[in-house]
Formats: structure tokens, sequence, C-alpha cells
């Protein structure tokens, strides 16, 4: 193996494999799913023409993602090093390529982590109404509670922490929510 081989070897961190396939499907699922949907469904129901031709744009928009879904799949099993699109530009464009797609997914999911936690704290203050007091401020006309507010920054930080820990923990905190939902048994006995 020459000098040159052993240096490029080093530099690609290799995949470790501690995911099960039921870990891809809760992080997959948990992506897709979310939280911020429920924050405008409504608003998507009034816009979007009911439910019917919203139910048609969800499907319209998992057709329109298969594709991206076996590229990524694919990229995956041929270059099968951690890093995902930014060692698959690397790949294919090179240094520069793969500089500038790291910046833009680095400030995509910047952007990304407070919509979540908006989305949670106005999901929050839905489902416990008690949580709407304590105003601090007006924000483009909505008015700001410090509770909910806090729970946004909790769930953030939390978020946060959690993607430092590494994807194997990110998982099992996903499965979390529907470790609590027990699956109905099957027969008429109680």
């Amino acid at each position: 193996m020459t000098a040159t081989a052993k240096t490029t070897q080093l530099d690609v961190p290799s995949l470790s494999k501690r995911l099960r396939p039921s870990d891809y499907f809760s992080i997959g699922f948990g992506a897709i799913i979310g939280v911020g949907w429920v924050i405008v469904m409504g608003d998507w129901l009034n816009m979007g023409g009911g439910p019917i031709i919203t139910v048609m744009a969800f499907a319209v928009g998992a057709v329109i993602l298969i594709p991206i879904a076996l590229v990524y799949g694919e990229l995956t099993t041929a270059i099968p090093v951690a890093g995902g699109p930014i060692a698959f530009t690397l790949k294919a464009f090179g240094h520069r390529t793969s500089y500038l797609t790291g910046w833009f997914l680095t400030l995509g999911y910047v952007m990304l982590c407070p919509w979540e936690a908006i989305a949670v704290g106005q999901l929050a203050g839905a489902l416990f109404p008690a949580l709407r007091c304590a105003p601090l401020y007006s924000f483009g006309g909505d008015i700001i509670y410090a509770p909910i507010l806090a729970i946004s920054l909790v769930v953030s930080l939390f978020v946060i922490a959690a993607n430092f820990r590494g994807v194997r923990y990110v998982s099992i905190l996903q499965k979390l929510p529907g470790k609590r939902i027990k699956p109905a048994r099957r027969g008429c006995a109680p």
C-alpha cells in the first residue's frame, strides 16, 4: 500500500454499524413525520381545499421523495463512510463542493432546530392551555408566553445534546414514544 493510499484511508472515518433496521426505521419515521406538520395541518386543510386534497398532496410529496431515498440508499452502499452528503459530494465533486455542501447543510440544520422547537412549544400550548400564561412579548402578532418559550428552549437543548451523543442514542430516544404505546392483544379475552 502506498503512502497516499494510507493517508486517504486515514482521512475518511468508517461506519461503525451500530444501528439495527428498527433504528433506521425509527429515525426515518421521526425525520419524515416530525412535529411541524401538526402545527400547520389546520392551515393546510383550510387553504388546500380540505382533507382529500391534503392527503393527495402528501401522497404526491411521498412519490417525489422516492427517487431521493433510492439515491441515498445507493450512495450509502457505494460510499460506506461517515458523513453522508458531505462524503458523497467529496467523492463526486471534490473538496470545494463538499465544503459548500457542509456549510449549506449546517445552515439548514441551524434554521430547522428553532423551527421544530417553536412547533413543539405551540403544540404544548395547544394541548395544555394553562401554559398560555405569563406573556413576555409579542412578535408578528403572536404572544410569546414564558412556559412555552421555556419548553421550546429545553427541547432545543435536548435535541442538540442528543445529536452530540451520537446516532445510536438518537435512535433510542426516537423509539421512546412508541414503547409507551402497547399493542392490542389478539382475540376476545380481556
